[in-house]
């Protein structure tokens, strides 16, 4: 483990820091962890990144606006957040600059639902505006009380029509004793792995 007594020397021994295009940072908790005002002096030298994932709880709101800003944004083919202090909601900036963005792995539960629909339209228009986003793997990533609102489900097929993957998703409002619209589903002809950890609904939800 590496905490904020070491990690500026850690950033000075990479020889080439901006040929890094891979880069997990777990940047800890109250036991052991990395300032995050370190964290947002070090980011901006990895100039080559495509790959990220930011874990934990010192990564702030503050830091992902300093990771919005850097220009490798827009070359990230994967982005995820786990345990982080930050909603995944204080990730839109950054995630709207990365268009290129193939695997996305957050917490996209009932908080956060609104986050994948307004990606959608600002990839969309980034892009040229009638270009579908790129993202092919959606994974959740969030506490097992978060779920994800079926109204959002059934309309990512029309949101990401490149979506392959679909992981980890704990559906809220589904009774398939009903008669359940999923014309939306079987739109998604590129999904190949669909990952629903549950569909009992929770703490009375129905």
């Amino acid at each position: 483990p590496i905490a904020s007594s070491n990690f500026a020397r850690f950033i000075e021994w990479l020889p080439r820091i901006g040929a890094v295009t891979s880069l997990k940072l777990n940047t800890g908790d109250k036991y052991a962890s990395i300032e995050p005002n370190l964290i947002k002096r070090a980011i901006p030298l990895f100039t080559g990144l495509t790959h990220l994932s930011l874990e934990n709880k010192k990564t702030t709101s503050a830091v992902l606006s300093v990771v919005a800003k850097q220009p490798f944004c827009s070359n990230l083919i994967s982005f995820e957040m786990h345990g982080t202090a930050a909603p995944s909601s204080d990730a839109l900036a950054l995630l709207s600059n990365a268009t290129r963005l193939e695997s996305l792995k957050i917490d996209v539960g009932y908080r956060a639902g609104s986050l994948l629909s307004t990606l959608a339209e600002r990839w969309r228009e980034k892009r040229g505006g009638g270009a579908s986003p790129l993202l092919s793997r959606l994974v959740h990533d969030g506490p097992f009380y978060e779920t994800f609102p079926l109204a959002n489900f059934l309309s990512l097929a029309s949101q990401f029509p490149e979506l392959t993957e679909l992981g980890k998703l704990r559906l809220r409002g589904c009774d398939l004793g009903t008669n359940l619209d999923l014309s939306g589903v079987r739109q998604m002809a590129r999904l190949r792995i669909l990952d629903i950890v549950s569909l009992v609904p929770m703490f009375g939800e129905h």
